[in-house]
């Protein structure tokens, strides 16, 4: 579980429509921020597509739109689309020789396209923007760093996490050049470990990360979950227990991260049914991650994976649980969970009772 950043370059949004038009930006500009992005993406479409039918497409003031617009197709889950109008702001900040923003440009098309499961072509663009942005800011600037992190969460997605360690340990000689908070570097790198199977090391860094006094609720959950899920995997099945239940009290305690809470929900289950032998309490919090992931119905391809894994989960202490093995019953109870809220409906309840 990381920290999801924005998909965004570092600069202040101005978009110039033409004589008269500054009411629409404003507009346009306000679904989005509203989180209307079907609204938002219908709005700017069709500016764009006034702009191409004047022949006003590679006016260097219409690339902060093309990129406004990939974002908010990114927003929608639409990452052809995204990436399209994405490459479109780069086309245009490659003609002005616009090297900072095309270079940000790259940053977000490689975000995309990892999102997307293309992590190849996302390595690629990250390795473009890294070239540019070091030309305009120096090899060892945060923006590099920022750069470096992208690179190795592509390389991590990909499943080669030598090159993902080897790309967060560079950004995090350059964070620690500028004396700027590693936690995250900390987490990625203890992540990393753990995928090459260096379990103490990945403790280390952990341990690290919980140590730098920057942390807040959020952040430190995310610690207790990750050293939880290494201690699970290790065979520390009480040690992770208690890790897991730390960790959903301190991402609940400020609220907002209802996907993370799920994550950890998620593994609870897991750890109630393989090391408390408590199906009830497994049934639980599995029902509880999966109703979290229906409620957000996010509409981005990995959210849409984890929440099949979390069902899949359900499904089998489902099935455990009643010695129903059908598809058909387990979807019916599925989604009468859905319907009926709360926290559960006993499975071999048939009143609806919870």
């Amino acid at each position: 579980m990381y920290q999801g950043p924005a998909c965004g370059r570092r600069v202040t949004y101005r978009f110039v429509f033409g004589p008269g038009q500054s009411a629409q930006a404003g507009l346009g500009e306000q679904y989005y921020n509203d989180g209307e992005f079907e609204k938002a993406a219908e709005y700017y479409q069709q500016v764009v597509d006034d702009i191409y039918a004047r022949g006003g497409r590679f006016q260097p003031e219409n690339g902060p739109l093309y990129y406004r617009l990939g974002v908010i197709y990114y927003n929608l889950g639409e990452y052809e689309q995204a990436v399209k109008y994405l490459d479109e702001s780069a086309d245009v900040d490659q003609r002005t020789s616009n090297r900072e923003d095309l270079a940000w440009d790259y940053f977000a098309i490689g975000r995309v396209l990892r999102e997307a499961g293309k992590s190849e072509e996302s390595v690629d663009y990250y390795r473009k923007g890294l070239k540019a942005i070091k030309k305009v800011s120096g090899n060892d600037s945060e923006d590099a760093a920022e750069f470096l992190i992208g690179l190795g969460d592509s390389y991590k997605k990909n499943e080669e996490h030598d090159k993902a360690l080897e790309s967060y340990q560079q950004a995090l000689g350059i964070y620690e050049k500028h004396q700027s908070d590693p936690v995250w570097i900390y987490i990625r790198i203890a992540r990393s470990y753990e995928k090459l199977d260096d379990y103490a090391s990945a403790e280390s860094y952990y341990r690290k990360a919980s140590q730098t006094g920057s942390a807040d609720n959020y952040t430190m959950g995310v610690i207790w979950f990750n050293l939880g899920m290494l201690y699970q995997d290790t065979g520390k099945g009480e040690e992770a227990f208690s890790l897991y239940q730390e960790a959903l009290t301190l991402i609940n305690k400020d609220g907002g991260y209802e996907a993370a809470e799920s994550s950890v929900q998620h593994y609870l289950a897991s750890a109630y049914a393989e090391i408390k032998n408590d199906l009830d309490s497994a049934i639980r919090y599995s029902l509880s991650a999966c109703r979290i992931r229906e409620e957000l119905a996010s509409p981005h391809l990995e959210d849409k994976e984890r929440l099949g894994e979390f069902k899949e989960q359900l499904k089998g202490f489902y099935q455990e649980s009643t010695g129903d093995g059908t598809d058909d019953g387990f979807e019916s109870w599925y989604w009468q969970q859905m319907e009926e809220g709360g926290f559960l409906i006993n499975p071999l309840d048939t009143s609806g009772n919870i």
